[in-house]
Parts: structure tokens; sequence; C-alpha cells
């Protein structure tokens, strides 16, 4: 099978189109100077990220399950595996079960927890 130059021309158009498109979806990471604050359905249990204005992002608490890593894909870039810092307001199971998988899946920078006493 053999391709035409027109054909050719029109497949590179459209491969760049493709590339230039994934990155303009995949841009969305909120880098207009705000203050983005995302509270996130995990089910019973809590969890919100903070995105700074310099796109430093913040997990407080993470749920009861793997709920999180579906929740954090609709807020974040699908190549994104980074969190700058997590929070654990306290050691319940429905705030820290989820943690577990986000540690799995993320490089996180920095952890911040409170030392609450829990059985």
């Amino acid at each position: 099978m053999r391709i035409s130059k027109n054909e050719l021309l029109i497949l590179i158009v459209l491969a760049m189109g493709l590339v230039l498109s994934f990155f303009a979806l995949n841009s969305h990471a909120q880098s207009d100077g705000l203050l983005h604050v995302y509270f996130l359905n995990v089910g019973q249990g809590d969890a919100e990220l903070i995105q700074t204005p310099d796109n430093k992002q913040i997990l407080i608490d993470g749920g009861p399950g793997s709920t999180i890593l579906e929740r954090l894909g609709e807020v974040m870039p699908f190549n994104d595996r980074s969190i700058d810092m997590l929070i654990l307001t306290h050691p319940h199971a429905d705030h820290v079960a989820g943690l577990i998988e986000v540690l799995k899946r993320y490089d996180v920078d920095q952890i911040i927890e409170s030392y609450l006493p829990y059985d």
C-alpha cells in the first residue's frame, strides 16, 4: 500500500494536531495564578486537594479506600505522579486508609501528621 504525498502531509498535520491537543488538554494543571481547593468525594471520610498559585499540590487526608485515586485523576493531569505535601489530620481509617494507595502511586515530598494516639 502506497501513501501519496498529500495523504502523508494530511497524516503529519493530524498527528501534530493530536500532539498539540494532548498538551493543551494536559495543561489544565491550573497554572492561572489562583489558589484552587478541591473537595474530593471519597465516600465516608474526607479528602481535599489544594493547588497553590505556584502549582504546589497539598493533599489533606485520603478517605477510607482507593476512591481517592479516581478523584485525584479527575483534577490532576494524568501524567502527574507527584504531590508536594500530604497532611493527615488524624489517624482514623476514614481519613488515612486511602493515603496508603496514594503513597503507592505518587511520589510525596513531605508528610505532616498530627501524632494523635489511636488504636
